[in-house]
């Protein structure tokens, strides 16, 4: 069991906040948040990697409620400021909030040995478990953007 997930499990104890069933419902729905490219590179690393293993695990999640808290607010906004058009750019204002916060993630190369996700992923995690998104950019069920199973934390 990892650091953050026994720190975690302390701290519900403690305070009794969550059930054990609830608390494993939030382990299960934080399975969903890693690539499976990161899932094959957790297994091949040892017990000493289990501390950056649990920072990815976090910045992995804080991307992902961050995602749908910002949609939140998008989706919040008046629908004359959902109109607005970027000149130039065929693209609706919600398909334009999808890609400005994934822009943040862009890169030219993979960082070796980083403490956090690869960038990509970073932006194909917490997009890809959004319907809006998927709704937005037209993407096939079934496929990598729009996969069937969708992660959600409320």
């Amino acid at each position: 069991m990892s650091y953050l997930k026994k720190t975690w499990l302390q701290a519900v104890a403690w305070k009794k906040l969550l059930t054990s069933a609830e608390s494993q419902s939030f382990f299960e729905r934080t399975d969903h948040l890693v690539t499976p490219q990161e899932k094959d590179n957790k297994l091949s690393l040892s017990g000493q990697q289990e501390v950056l293993n649990d920072t990815v695990d976090s910045e992995n999640l804080a991307d992902f409620v961050g995602s749908r808290i910002a949609y939140t607010a998008y989706a919040a906004l008046p629908e004359q400021d959902k109109r607005v058009k970027l000149a130039g750019f065929d693209k609706s204002s919600e398909q334009l909030f999808f890609i400005s916060l994934c822009s943040t993630w862009c890169s030219w190369y993979e960082k070796a040995n980083e403490r956090y996700a690869p960038d990509r992923s970073r932006c194909i995690v917490p997009l890809s478990n959004m319907p809006e998104f998927a709704r937005a950019f037209s993407c096939a069920a079934g496929t990598v953007m729009n996969p069937d199973k969708k992660c959600t934390f409320w």
